[in-house]
């Protein structure tokens, strides 16, 4: 006589995302969106980053290979003052 039928189990792999909304460092809320000019021919983009909550917002250089999240990072070391060698 056969055994019973087992269900087979699939696992599901969730696909890791960048993050598209940051904290401020000045309201500390939620609210800090990046948006990135997508101009292809130029070396050296234009980022602008803006609080929603407390209306803070800067723009910071970035190059054609960096991102949204490396662009966060160089927003929050000119926001504190951090100078790199």
């Amino acid at each position: 006589m056969g055994g019973r039928r087992r269900k087979k189990v699939i696992v599901k792999k969730v696909k890791k995302t960048l993050p598209k909304i940051f904290v401020c460092p000045n309201c500390g809320g939620k609210n800090l969106t990046i948006s990135i000019n997508k101009e292809e021919n130029e070396e050296v983009r234009v980022a602008i980053v803006k609080c929603g909550r407390c209306n803070l917002s800067d723009t910071v250089e970035i190059t054609k290979v960096e991102d949204i999240v490396d662009a966060y990072g160089k927003f929050i070391d000119k926001y504190y003052g951090v100078v790199k060698k």
